[in-house]
């Protein structure tokens, strides 16, 4: 059945009394037909309102009351609360402000992790090379002096012999093994190498 206000009816049969027999007409399935070809309704201008989807669902499953709707209208109320809650916990949250974080402070707090890293590490080595170089020696650098002294080297190999006498424990023991006259002509032989490593060294810096 058409569905108008009667004084909208009067207006309408004075204008076109041929519409009068339409009055009282039934129309199958004018309902659903005015749901999906109602004004606005593909746009999403006219959509269905909730008091709409009240009357029609009661119409259709004939409840009187609207119990079962209200109980769905108060689920969707409180999904919708929650979600906004949830959103705001997201958006306070350390991990949101830590995404706000550029770039390129991420590349600079990572370099200087890696800087600090290597650090450590050169300290590490350097104390452990420090403790072993320390403990291989076997007699204290002042013998080491005397014994390089009584050589009669003059003042530039004596001081070369001496640093790698110190830093060569190992070598100390083999020079100091040879009898004494033979000692000088034995460490000058092997002293080039590491003349030669010094030179190296001096001239790099």
């Amino acid at each position: 059945m058409w569905d108008a206000e009667p004084g909208a009816w009067a207006t309408f049969i004075q204008s076109y009394p041929q519409a009068k027999e339409w009055m009282n007409k039934h129309v199958p399935h004018y309902e659903s037909l005015k749901q999906l070809y109602g004004k606005d309704r593909a746009n999403g201008d006219g959509a269905e309102t909730p008091a709409e989807m009240r009357q029609r669902l009661s119409q259709q499953m004939g409840v009187a009351d609207g119990n079962i709707i209200a109980d769905i209208d108060r689920m969707a109320t409180q999904n919708g609360a929650t979600r906004e809650t949830d959103d705001e916990n997201i958006n306070s949250s350390p991990e949101a402000n830590k995404r706000h974080k550029t770039y390129k402070e991420e590349v600079q707090e990572k370099l200087l992790k890696d800087i600090e890293c290597v650090s450590d590490a050169i300290n590490k080595s350097t104390d452990a090379l420090v403790k072993a170089h320390t403990a291989k020696l076997s007699m204290p650098a002042k013998e080491i002096y005397q014994h390089v002294s009584e050589l009669g080297l003059d003042a530039l190999d004596k001081k070369l012999a001496y640093r790698y006498l110190t830093e060569n424990a190992n070598v100390l023991e083999i020079v100091l093994g040879y009898p004494f006259e033979e000692r000088k002509e034995f460490l000058m032989d092997i002293l080039p190498s590491y003349l030669c490593k010094y030179i190296v060294i001096v001239s790099f810096f």
